[in-house]
């Protein structure tokens, strides 16, 4: 509903806010305007609403996929090896020397200790660092997190997903951030759809597409 308020320079239009409260329209004040932008695909029925999902990653998704983690942090049970996810920093951790493969000794209060070695608990990723180098490590890292943890999470998030909205494939865009060696940060992105519908008991399936890649908005 609109009203225009007379100045001296002519009318000045300005959008008012009413809501029916059962007996009578009562004037909102101080309401919030939502300005949102969707985006549409064509399809063979016409062009209709895209339904791509697209969300960024935060503290509980990190979480998740460290509490599922193959390789536990002895200590911390939002912090995990083998993808690197910590919930706490709310970021996967790429550091080599200064994380994955540095050991780490947490002392139980019964005196005895759990002690994680990266030769003998990731040997996978400790015999290509030592064979291959460093960029082959992080290489290794990047397909754990894009490949195996964020679908994950996705059939975590999304049990009930479809393959399929009005004709459409819908595909589903994480966005993550890592942190790396020499203390830098990245903004990165994957992309997934979704193959297989959710049923009872069984969440949805997804596949993989791209990533990581930088961030496109």
């Amino acid at each position: 509903m609109k009203h225009e308020d007379r100045t001296s320079d002519g009318p000045a239009p300005k959008a008012v806010q009413f809501e029916y409260n059962g007996s009578e329209w009562i004037k909102l004040i101080g309401y919030k305007i939502e300005v949102r932008s969707e985006q549409y695909v064509y399809s063979e029925k016409g062009w209709i609403f895209d339904p791509t999902i697209r969300f960024k990653m935060d503290r509980p998704d990190y979480t998740y996929i460290a509490e599922n983690d193959p390789i536990a942090h002895p200590k911390y049970s939002d912090l995990g090896y083998y993808y690197g996810a910590s919930g706490l920093h709310r970021n996967f951790d790429m550091r080599l020397l200064f994380f994955h493969l540095k050991s780490y000794t947490y002392e139980l209060d019964d005196g005895t200790s759990i002690i994680y070695t990266p030769e003998e608990d990731d040997p996978e990723l400790f015999t290509i660092y030592n064979e291959q180098g460093a960029d082959a490590a992080t290489e290794l890292l990047f397909q754990r997190i894009v490949q195996e943890g964020l679908i994950l999470l996705l059939e975590h998030k999304f049990p009930e997903a479809t393959p399929m909205s009005e004709g459409v494939e819908v595909h589903y865009i994480i966005e993550f951030e890592t942190y790396n060696d020499l203390l830098t940060r990245s903004y990165l992105e994957a992309e997934y759809k979704c193959i297989t519908a959710g049923s009872e008991g069984n969440p949805a399936k997804f596949e993989f597409i791209d990533g990581p890649r930088d961030r496109t908005n």
